[in-house]
């Protein structure tokens, strides 16, 4: 029988499963991973994990949102940033996102098939709420910005997913992916956003 853990203790723990779940990740596919081996590497019981998820696929999702919520913060610092024009900065924000991605080796190894596997059984609600997020997340960019576009969010976003989808195969490309990429990120900011008028009261 598992004991109760502290608030402290949960929320310790929860963060350490997070922590040794993507260094798993780095090395190993999602299904090679066992909830078991998990729990043993924080000196928790097999049990005790489904106290803080309550399946591998909800922690793989947390360890996802995570992710995207640290891309966001470090985006809206960029996007902040008063030294350069609006486009400018979201340029460097878009091709931020970009090198960030290719660095993270557990991206690189999850196939799409794993991907829609774990949503899937998630249900169609934890996807569609990751999607929403990269909505309100790219309107909040816009907005800080002063940018705006004949297209609508959701063409701008499957565009910037795209771009960042080349990130994880990013070898395939050779030496000229990083000034490639960069082409088209200027080439897609500067012809679909204008700058916003600055209103006088």
């Amino acid at each position: 029988m598992s004991r109760g853990f502290t608030e402290q203790e949960k929320k310790d723990l929860k963060e350490r499963l997070v922590k040794v779940f993507v260094t798993e990740l780095n090395t190993k596919s999602f299904s090679a991973i066992s909830v078991e081996d998990l729990a043993n590497q924080v000196g928790i019981a097999k049990g005790s994990f489904y106290h803080f998820f309550k399946s591998k696929d909800e922690l793989f999702a947390a360890v996802f949102n995570q992710l995207q919520d640290d891309m966001i913060n470090e985006s809206m610092k960029i996007a902040q940033e008063d030294q350069r024009s609006p486009k400018d900065r979201l340029k460097n924000l878009i091709m931020y996102l970009v090198r960030t991605i290719s660095e993270y080796p557990w991206l690189k190894h999850l196939s799409n098939v794993e991907y829609e596997r774990v949503f899937s059984r998630l249900g169609s609600e934890a996807k569609e709420q990751l999607q929403q997020k990269d909505l309100t997340d790219l309107s909040e960019i816009l907005k800080i910005l002063k940018l705006k576009s004949v297209y609508s969010a959701e063409n701008i976003t499957i565009i910037n997913q795209i771009i960042l989808s080349s990130a994880l195969n990013k070898n395939d490309y050779g030496k000229n992916y990083d000034d490639s990429v960069q082409i088209m990120i200027n080439l897609l900011v500067d012809s679909i956003f204008i700058e916003q008028e600055e209103t006088t009261s």
